[in-house]
């Protein structure tokens, strides 16, 4: 995967941890919320954990695909590099949505609608 073409997360892991509900951190979908402290991943394991996806072509039986083409910025194609990259967030503790939430990689989202 070109690295460059994977968006930041927009969150840093263990930002503001909150004292009440220990493990949670702060993340964010628009509004501040809730997200476990040991998210978003470490970058380099995250793109390590995409590209293996990327090489069986699905993350727990979950198609993905990812266009390394730089010079394809269209909204469809970005926004299917997003979908990538949150399917393998979500999924990134080796099983379906057993991973972090979206709201630890609000970039992500972002892309992913807006393309």
């Amino acid at each position: 995967v070109d690295e460059t073409l994977v968006p930041e997360f927009g969150v840093v892991r263990g930002t503001e941890p909150d004292v009440l509900q220990i493990g949670s951190c702060s993340g964010f979908n628009g509004q501040l919320v809730p997200i476990p402290c040991t998210c978003p991943p470490d970058r380099n394991l995250f793109i390590n954990a995409l590209n293996n996806a990327l090489e069986v072509g699905n993350v727990e039986g979950e198609p993905i695909t990812f266009s390394n083409d730089a010079s394809d910025q269209s909204g469809a194609t970005n926004k299917q590099r997003a979908t990538a990259c949150v399917i393998v967030l979500q999924s990134f503790n080796g099983e379906k949505g057993n991973g972090c939430p979206v709201a630890s990689a609000p970039n992500f989202k972002t892309q992913q609608d807006t393309g």
